[in-house]
């Protein structure tokens, strides 16, 4: 009993971790986009279709998701 509850005290962490780097992964993308956009004017739709496409992908596959999921997931598991 005590090893498995260490083992889902790792996987939460280690979830919790991936998903925050996902998310900081997400910011990233989105202050080059702003500084893209700055610098570009009125050519930013042309010159940082590239970041749009990376940032609206992030959104859809970078989110922060808490340990209770993982929690889940290992009980069905076990």
């Amino acid at each position: 009993m005590n090893n498995y509850f260490i083992a889902v005290l790792r996987s939460r962490a280690l979830a919790v971790r991936e998903s925050w780097i996902n998310a900081m992964e997400g910011r990233i993308i989105q202050k080059e986009l702003k500084k893209c956009h700055r610098a570009e004017g009125v050519n930013h739709y042309q010159n940082c279709r590239h970041l749009v496409e990376l940032y609206m992908n992030a959104l859809k596959e970078k989110r922060v998701e808490g340990w209770r999921k993982v929690e889940k997931h290992h009980e069905e598991s076990a």
